[in-house]
């Protein structure tokens, strides 16, 4: 996964999203269950596209605009959970977009819904991370609140305000949380929690980071990756050492595959400077 910069909100989103949302609050208010417009946010895919340098926010593979999906980093319309047990967590199968034994259970009646029209919420997903993987799914280190009104929803629905935090990684994060703290890669492209992260584990399972199709996707750049940058690290050459550092640096480009799983590499072998120090040393 890879650090993007959220682009402004386009002009007139602001006011286009507080209309949908008041709509939807008044014929929640009536008692109406209304539906989502999920035409709004699809008109702002290629804004999202852009700015993410056509890549998934998730997995970082590259995709084209008709099979990219603006996805709700807290899910809108409920909240659902995996099981414990990992055998019901599903695996891939083919075609790729087919994920077989995946059991997604009831976790809150009601999602995020307040968010359903903000800017701050979307992000750009390849439809395979989005539609059998992540779905409804958003975990946080707290522990929801349990429902007792007997319902087939566990857990109490979300409330505007209340504070949580959440453990899936968000590719437009402004805070100061490193990814390279929460995540590794094997010279084969295997994806890992690092160092037992909650963070890093609840990110791969629930987007499916660790899948056959992606694994294999990166592995030839993984392996590139891990033996420039030893070289890289070991050599005595000034001419060698800026061939090398070059090369490391067009492969952690943003605006290629898999450049963050580079400067994860990176971070993780060199661990003396950080990749943006690495970059400015060398640019």
């Amino acid at each position: 996964m890879l650090k993007f910069t959220r682009p402004d909100a386009p002009n007139g989103f602001e006011n286009k999203s507080k209309q949908k949302l008041d709509q939807y609050k008044e014929a929640k208010d009536r008692g109406d269950d209304p539906d989502f417009n999920d035409s709004f946010w699809g008109e702002y895919k290629g804004n999202l596209f852009y700015a993410q340098n056509n890549k998934c926010g998730y997995c970082e593979k590259k995709i084209t605009e008709s099979y990219g999906d603006v996805e709700h980093y807290r899910p809108k319309s409920t909240v659902e959970v995996l099981p414990d047990d990992k055998e019901k967590w599903g695996k891939e199968q083919e075609p790729k977009n087919n994920v077989k034994g995946r059991i997604f259970e009831n976790g809150c009646e009601k999602g995020y819904w307040w968010l359903a029209y903000s800017w701050d919420n979307y992000l750009l997903s390849c439809s395979i991370c989005n539609q059998p993987w992540k779905r409804a799914l958003f975990p946080i280190a707290e522990d929801r609140e349990p429902n007792e009104d007997g319902s087939d929803f566990p857990f109490k629905s979300p409330v505007e305000g209340n504070v949580e935090t959440p453990l899936l990684l968000n590719p437009f994060d402004e805070t100061s949380i490193k990814f390279s703290d929460h995540l590794s890669f094997t010279e084969a492209g295997l994806i890992k929690a690092k160092e037992g992260s909650r963070h890093g584990f609840e990110t791969i399972r629930t987007c499916g980071l660790d899948r056959p199709s992606i694994t294999d996707a990166r592995s030839e750049k993984a392996k590139l990756a891990y033996s420039h940058i030893l070289k890289w690290s070991a050599t005595t050459s000034t001419e060698l050492d800026q061939f090398l550092a070059n090369t490391i640096l067009e492969f952690g480009n943003s605006e290629n595959e898999f450049a963050g799983m580079v400067r994860i590499i990176f971070e993780e072998i060199v661990q003396e400077i950080s990749w943006e120090e690495f970059e400015e040393l060398y640019t």
